[in-house]
């Protein structure tokens, strides 16, 4: 049988998603701040554009190790982990920060396939979702390769 996690472990894995986490909104925020700002040169809004991109890939992977210490992937973890992957690319996509997109998109083809296997005979709100993501997937992955 083996060995229950420690709860160091379980300590380093909350830390890291909370991390995760506040890196995430603090992107969100900074993004809508930058929104709001008109004016600036453009040079200034294509550094900021790929601070925020690298920013917000580095929150993903933070996540994503958070998760990768948890025992199994509960569906409910991939479909958020899936969601902040997809955003994260999008703009990786937008800021042409094509290498940080095609990270992100290798590591969301794992929660891809896991959803794809959880999906197998489950419906529901929670699978229609998971379905949804899937296709979302494939098009931003599409839309790498047009970019």
């Amino acid at each position: 049988m083996p060995l229950l996690p420690s709860s160091t472990l379980t300590a380093r894995q909350d830390e890291l998603d909370k991390l995760g986490t506040d890196l995430w909104n603090l992107s969100t925020r900074l993004r809508r701040d930058d929104a709001a700002t008109d004016g600036r040169a453009k040079g200034d809004a294509d550094r900021k554009n790929r601070t925020l991109c690298l920013l917000r890939a580095f929150a993903f992977l933070v996540l994503d190790s958070a998760a990768a210490h948890a025992k199994g992937r509960p569906r409910k973890a991939c479909i958020r982990l899936m969601k902040v992957a997809l955003k994260a690319a999008r703009m990786c996509i937008d800021g042409n920060e094509l290498s940080n997109a095609t990270k992100l998109l290798e590591r969301a083809a794992e929660y891809q396939d896991i959803l794809s296997k959880a999906g197998d005979g489950k419906d529901g709100e929670e699978g229609e979702l998971a379905d949804r993501l899937r296709l979302d997937y494939f098009a931003v992955r599409i839309l790498l390769v047009s970019a």
